[in-house]
């Protein structure tokens, strides 16, 4: 039975929408629900196929202010965030949602 509560303990996946603030682009990946924003950034960049993007999760603070989220915040209830960097796929194109 030991094997049944450690299925129980591991975390289920949630998929998250990262859109960029300015409209160019949007990214679904799945993560652990108990994930930090450091892992979505990780999750997007693998699924661009390009670790050496620079991207930046970001929040918006009035109507036209951003402000970067930090990597180590957990995920928590959210499924929707904006992001500043390039959400293009290799090719030149959006990446698939």
């Amino acid at each position: 039975m030991a094997g049944e509560s450690e299925a129980a303990a591991a975390p289920g996946m949630v998929a998250v929408l990262v859109e960029h603030a300015m409209g160019k682009g949007e990214v679904r990946v799945e993560v652990p629900e108990t994930a930090r924003l450091g892992d979505v950034k990780e999750a997007v960049t693998r699924q661009l196929e390009s670790g050496s993007r620079r991207l930046r999760l970001v929040r918006r603070a009035g109507t036209a202010t951003l402000v970067t989220l930090a990597d180590d915040e957990l995920l928590g209830d959210r499924r929707r965030l904006l992001a500043m960097g390039d959400l293009s796929a290799p090719g030149g194109g959006a990446a698939p949602p």
